[in-house]
């Protein structure tokens, strides 16, 4: 099922705008219409569907958002991967990137894989397996940042019991890359740090991911003893 719904995501930023975009709020509907139609959800699944407050969103997922996407871009900057030459992408492309695919991919790698395998493989090696999982369908390369942001949305999960949790997470820090990724003054801050060869760059990518992993553990120390409330 995800890799249909993967498949059926990507065939649609390659439609033409128009046809894209009328599809697009279609396919975010069909896809929640047929996971409920079809009884996906397994008791476990359908506890985590449930609404995170507000409070969670503002105190653990933004937070960790930010750092995280912070973090990608001092990566792609020592990469010199941002640059002036990307061509602008268009704007069916860009919806797709900020709502349908991390719908889809949270479902999918946390909700539909990482669930099942905490029941046979405890929290912290399900949470691995499925972030390199998903670091992998990314990018054979074994991409970094993928890595980092599937820990971070599988330990989410577990910590909130909500699947919204990390979907909100993906989303805020697909915007943001795309955003910020597309704003002139940033790629030609990215492409100065990348000719000048700054040393400190990579340090501030590390220093950020590993601020992120910090405060997830930190939450997840405290929230051991003190559940989280997951509705409002």
């Amino acid at each position: 099922m995800l890799l249909f719904w993967l498949i059926v995501a990507g065939l649609v930023t390659e439609l033409p705008g128009a046809i894209a975009l009328l599809i697009l709020p279609l396919l975010l509907v069909a896809f929640i219409a047929l996971h409920v139609l079809a009884r996906r959800p397994t008791t476990i699944e359908l506890s985590r569907l449930s609404p995170p407050s507000i409070k969670v969103l503002v105190q653990f997922g933004i937070p960790i958002s930010l750092l995280l996407v912070t973090g990608d871009i001092f990566w792609l900057i020592a990469e010199d991967r941002l640059n002036q030459e990307s061509d602008p992408l268009p704007l069916a492309t860009i919806l797709a990137f900020v709502t349908l695919f991390p719908l889809v991919e949270e479902f999918g790698f946390r909700l539909w894989v990482q669930t099942p395998l905490e029941r046979k493989l405890g929290g912290g090696v399900s949470v691995f397996l499925v972030a390199l999982l998903f670091a992998l369908f990314h990018d054979a390369s074994f991409p970094l940042p993928q890595l980092i942001a599937g820990l971070g949305f599988g330990v989410a999960l577990i910590m909130t019991g909500s699947i919204w949790v990390p979907v909100v997470m993906h989303v805020f820090q697909n915007m943001l890359l795309v955003f910020l990724g597309g704003m002139p003054v940033v790629q030609s801050w990215a492409v100065s740090l990348a000719e000048n060869e700054a040393n400190w760059v990579p340090v501030a990518s590390a220093a950020c991911w590993g601020s992120a992993l910090l405060f997830l553990v930190t939450w997840y120390r405290y929230h051991r003893t003190n559940p989280v409330q997951t509705s409002s």
